[in-house]
């Protein structure tokens, strides 16, 4: 797999149910933002875990250049607020986000929740339809992100659920 960053691209979709998903196209493969499935499909930390747990599916981590805000951009990877950074900014920051691929996500999956059954069949239908069509996609292009790295390539993932808090790598979740 050629990790070049040309080959790593990132998209936003925005659902008037579920909320935003940013997706990570690696080579070809979709990666999907943990934090934005996990509110899709309502998982608390300990949930959360239990399923990277017992998955099969894989969790990655990248590490991803942020722009400073554009008013003119319609579509941000990141909206300021949840990496603690004023969208005012002047300089580029560096984030590592974690991603998961589509294993994970159905293993996340209640399958007796309707709620849950629909949001995962929009994440495979709708998102990865759109994917698969680059004059549709670009209308997804994430602005103000740049991915640069696969972190999950030089070091292993860090998984440890404390309490109620559920710690990825460097990310947390409440």
């Amino acid at each position: 797999m050629n990790m070049d960053k040309n080959n790593m691209k990132p998209y936003v979709f925005k659902h008037p149910d579920y909320g935003w998903l940013r997706v990570l196209v690696v080579d070809g493969i979709p990666y999907y933002c943990i934090l934005d499935v996990r509110f899709i499909f309502d998982k608390g930390p300990k949930k959360l875990y239990k399923a990277i747990a017992l998955s099969t599916g894989e969790v990655r981590s990248f590490k991803i250049v942020v722009k400073p805000h554009n008013k003119e951009n319609h579509n941000p990877f990141f909206n300021g607020k949840e990496i603690g950074v004023s969208r005012k900014r002047k300089k580029d920051i560096t984030v590592d986000y974690n991603f998961c691929d589509e294993q994970l996500i159905a293993d996340l999956l209640n399958q007796n929740n309707p709620d849950e059954s629909l949001g995962f069949k929009w994440i495979t239908g709708f998102v990865k339809r759109v994917l698969a069509h680059p004059e549709v996609r670009v209308l997804y292009d994430a602005q103000e992100a740049e991915v640069v790295a696969d972190n999950s390539i030089s070091q292993p993932n860090s998984i440890v659920l404390s309490d109620n808090t559920l710690w990825i790598n460097d990310q947390v979740f409440h």
